[in-house]
């Protein structure tokens, strides 16, 4: 099986109130680097590469203007979406059928990440049940198969799309898209596999994770960066660092 190629995402956005940096980066890859010990690849997509001291790629211009339809305040990673564009993943020199995985930055990878990836399938998300009660996939964990969901990009409407995944009560930007377009059909991770939410499942002060947690994602308004987040949780500092 070829190596797998985990991407991370840094771009400037005025509007979020995260200010993402190259330590965050570095961090992230330090942390998969201890935990993924099978052979794997490590590629920031940015616009902002000074400072990041892994590989890099320059961060398209598509779909950055378009807001976030849950909140004009609230992140918008439409520009994500290319990464299903095949001509796109070529060009970072991923061979189709190849296994992709993005992640977000906040976050914590505590334990070995391998068995997370390795699995022959299309599609696998970080999956979890909406407050209406649909499957959806959170954007901060997600694996494909290079070139084998062009559609994913394809069908994507700047108008329409985000009008459709708001009608249907699907929270968020790509992760809504992505909710949309699978409707809970394809696998997911969740707590039995390791995979957690600080906020949801966590945020306990002084408090250890659960003992099969692999990554815990700060999918929230705290972070682990946090000097607060980190002196409340020392847990954290153990595991977030270069």
């Amino acid at each position: 099986m070829a190596p797998v190629t985990h991407v991370c995402w840094k771009w400037h956005s005025p509007t979020y109130r995260v200010r993402f940096t190259p330590q965050h980066v570095n961090v992230w890859a330090a942390m998969i680097r201890r935990h993924h010990k099978a052979p794997c690849r490590l590629v920031c997509i940015t616009d902002e590469p000074a400072g990041i001291k892994i590989e890099t790629f320059p961060i398209w211009k598509d779909h950055e203007r378009i807001g976030n339809p849950s909140g004009g305040v609230l992140p918008s990673c439409y520009r994500r979406l290319r990464i299903f564009d095949g001509e796109t993943t070529r060009a970072l020199g991923i061979e189709d059928g190849d296994r992709v995985v993005s992640w977000d930055l906040d976050v914590v990878v505590l334990g070995d990440v391998v068995p997370l990836f390795d699995r022959p399938d299309e599609f696998v998300g970080w999956k979890g049940i909406a407050a209406y009660g649909q499957p959806v996939y959170n954007g901060s964990l997600f694996m494909h198969r290079a070139g084998s969901l062009q559609w994913i990009w394809d069908t994507f409407d700047p108008i329409e799309s985000p009008k459709a995944t708001k009608g249907a009560k699907y929270y968020g930007s790509d992760q809504a898209w992505l909710s949309y377009c699978f409707k809970g059909s394809r696998p997911g991770w969740d707590v039995q596999d390791g995979v957690y939410s600080f906020a949801r499942d966590c945020y306990r002060p002084r408090a250890e994770p659960a003992e099969n947690a692999r990554v815990v994602f700060f999918n929230g308004k705290r972070k682990p960066w946090e000097h607060f987040t980190q002196l409340t949780t020392p847990w954290i500092s153990r595991h977030w660092r270069a």
